[in-house]
């Protein structure tokens, strides 16, 4: 049971360079994901703060930025 259960876990890669590689890329995402978060929050932050009259000439209504600051920070 002990070698059936061991080799579950073991995992066996031709290559080392490409494990890291892979990992690498899996982390840029992440890190990339979290950067494209964190300006959509930003974003909004300063949509919160227009004022009316910027808005109008955005071509955007109070109800329309009510709509986008009402969204949670990873949706688009």
């Amino acid at each position: 049971m002990k070698a059936r259960t061991a080799s579950l876990f073991n995992f066996h890669f031709s290559n080392r360079e490409s494990w890291s590689r892979l990992l690498l890329e899996k982390l840029r995402r992440v890190i990339h994901t979290i950067q494209q978060w964190e300006m959509v929050s930003r974003e909004r932050k300063h949509l919160a703060e227009l004022p009316s009259h910027i808005l109008k000439d955005l071509g955007l209504t109070e109800y329309d930025r009510a709509q986008e600051l009402n969204k949670h920070f990873w949706q688009r």
